[in-house]
């Protein structure tokens, strides 16, 4: 490894440890960090979770417990003397059933099987080779073992134009753990593929239609054409837009979601049971259990999309899915041998170009869970 290579290392690992526990620096640690060239960059990021931390975690006063404490130190004072001469027998009375509960509790224990909660495999270790595939109707074209993007961009696009949509020949691009990859679509439309996604689309769009159907999560920024809608589908929701820039998560393991940066979109559930919903920027919409598509008058795009920036940026989200993009991105299973974190809301932060070692690091340091790494399982104890 050389020089630069360690160097670089050494300033992702400072930064992901800044991004997590600021607390630990000084003002001067930070701003003599952030004054170099390199890392001027990441100031954004890091000044954005500064004030969630500080909106999360800053205490607000406790009127109960000034309550309570007034009741015990004031008024309970006055009534001390008329109680003081019952204490003695109480406290004689109590020991005698403290002891009879100590025994009923030890013979309980002593003549009860233990049982041990059953663990919760969330993901599992995927053996296969990890590289992009490109298929046709199919058929495997090529794989890409480095390569981080591909064009089918044509900007006369009339190879197939007077075919119908039916008889287009399509093609499937997909991506493995811990790769993602950007495609441009034959008009121009361009897509960021995350991991552990696939991307079907036509070698040509034609007059009509500019269909794609999306497994996984991608971010889209559309090529305009107010004459030909673009639209993108899944098997529990379909966006129809002219031109504009969303991110669309779409996995097995969890609910679909959209999120519009720019521009609009309408979206229409997959069985068509619902009418058109037309999202303004800065919303979003997912889809429950039962196909209702619920939207959120608000959503966090700037951390939605910083995936790519090759960013983990997680803002109150559960413990389990947090950990399933890890699994995700570094190719491990993810195993809970301790069940009552699973739905438990966190933040965290960290480059997707740092170690494994060092994202479970900076996990156990947030002092809440403690997650240990064994062979190709991440386990949580």
């Amino acid at each position: 490894m050389g020089e630069t290579d360690i160097k670089e290392q050494q300033r992702e690992y400072d930064f992901t440890s800044i991004l997590n526990h600021p607390e630990d620096y000084s003002e001067e640690e930070l701003r003599d960090f952030f004054s170099r060239p390199e890392n001027k960059a990441d100031y954004r990021l890091y000044r954005l979770v500064q004030r969630t931390a500080n909106r999360e975690y800053t205490a607000s006063p406790d009127t109960g417990r000034a309550w309570n404490r007034f009741k015990r130190e004031v008024i309970s004072s006055a009534k001390t003397s008329e109680r003081s001469r019952w204490r003695v027998w109480g406290a004689a009375l109590a020991g005698a059933a403290a002891v009879c509960v100590g025994l009923l509790v030890y013979h309980y224990v002593a003549t009860t099987p233990i049982v041990h909660e059953p663990s919760l495999i969330a993901m599992e270790y995927d053996e296969g080779p990890q590289v992009v595939v490109l298929e046709s109707e199919g058929e495997q074209l090529n794989s890409f073992a480095r390569k981080d993007s591909i064009s089918f961009f044509s900007p006369l696009n009339t190879a197939e134009t007077s075919v119908a949509s039916d008889k287009v020949k399509m093609r499937t691009l997909s991506t493995p753990r811990g790769v993602d990859f950007k495609v441009t679509l034959p008009d121009g439309t361009e897509v960021w593929l995350n991991a552990e996604s696939s991307l079907q689309f036509p070698m040509a769009f034609t007059k009509d239609s500019r269909k794609v159907i999306l497994t996984g999560e991608a971010y889209f920024k559309v090529a305009h054409d107010k004459e030909i809608p673009f639209v993108v589908e899944t098997d529990k929701m379909k966006i129809r837009v002219l031109g504009t820039e969303f991110n669309f998560r779409n996995y097995t393991s969890e609910k679909t979601q959209v999120s519009l940066i720019d521009g609009s979109i309408s979206i229409l559930a997959s069985d068509n049971s619902e009418s058109d919903i037309i999202l303004k920027p800065g919303q979003g919409a997912y889809v429950e259990k039962d196909g209702h598509i619920h939207v959120l008058k608000e959503v966090d795009t700037y951390g939605i999309t910083q995936w790519i920036n090759g960013y983990f940026y997680f803002q109150n989200r559960p413990f389990i899915e947090i950990l399933q993009d890890l699994g995700r991105w570094y190719n491990v299973g993810v195993v809970f041998e301790n069940l009552q974190y699973i739905d438990d809301k966190m933040h965290f932060s960290a480059l997707r170009s740092a170690s494994l070692a060092q994202a479970l690091d900076n996990l156990n340091r947030l002092q809440k869970v403690h997650v240990v790494l064994e062979g190709n399982n991440i386990v949580i104890r």
